[in-house]
């Protein structure tokens, strides 16, 4: 134990790093209205289709009095900010530090930039209604599962997670989690969860008759 000790020396100074970013993003994000959480590459330039979606998809949901979450970057982070700011409502990032391709968008109305991929992620769950996944890669992927594992073992309450798959880009995704269904390694209620579909139309549809037809907007 000694050794170990001495071998770490500083490693409790990460725990209050950790706590004090959790903090500081507590007081930007406060108290905000109806969040819808969207997910996707910041990679995507402005002509590429999940860009186009995630705009429309903000835009749409503005008018129904919803602003928008996200990770605060380019790409589907960005054209989710312009829509809701175009739609007449807010967008809100959480922004990380990393080496390259993330830094705030000009869209922003209020933002946070975080240390920790952990803390930022707790602050894009537990502010939205509602998880939006556009295409993306590992990051998009990470958070997809994770949020689909805490609502899987009721960590947190059950909200719409609505997988959008354009042009199949998620199909072999489709495939694999059909495999694990059949292999038992999840459960038919797992895979209710998700609300797979290649339509922006039915993004919106489908939170929206998730809250009217629980009578429960979870959004307050």
């Amino acid at each position: 134990m000694e050794k170990e000790e001495k071998k770490y020396p500083f490693r409790d100074f990460y725990i209050f790093r950790v706590v004090k970013d959790f903090i500081r993003g507590a007081f930007t994000f406060r108290r905000k209205e109806p969040l819808i959480a969207i997910y996707g590459s910041a990679r995507s330039d402005t002509k590429h289709y999940s860009y186009l979606a995630a705009y429309n998809i903000a835009y749409h949901f503005a008018q129904y009095d919803y602003s928008v979450i996200s990770g605060g970057g380019p790409g589907v982070m960005e054209a989710a900010s312009r829509g809701a700011i175009d739609g007449g409502k807010r967008a809100y990032g959480v922004n990380i530090q990393l080496p390259h391709e993330q830094f705030p968008n000009k869209y922003l109305t209020e933002y946070y930039t975080s240390n920790f991929f952990s803390v930022r992620k707790t602050f894009l769950i537990e502010y939205a209604v509602a998880y939006i996944i556009l295409p993306g890669g590992f990051g998009t992927m990470d958070e997809f599962f994770e949020i689909l594992t805490l609502m899987q073992t009721g960590k947190i309450k059950r909200m719409p997670i609505v997988l959008l798959n354009p042009r199949g880009y998620y199909d072999d995704l489709v495939s694999m989690m059909h495999k694990m269904r059949e292999e038992a390694f999840v459960s038919e209620d797992d895979c209710s969860l998700i609300y797979i579909t290649s339509s922006e139309n039915d993004v919106i549809d489908y939170v929206l008759n998730f809250y009217h037809s629980n009578k429960n907007t979870s959004t307050t």
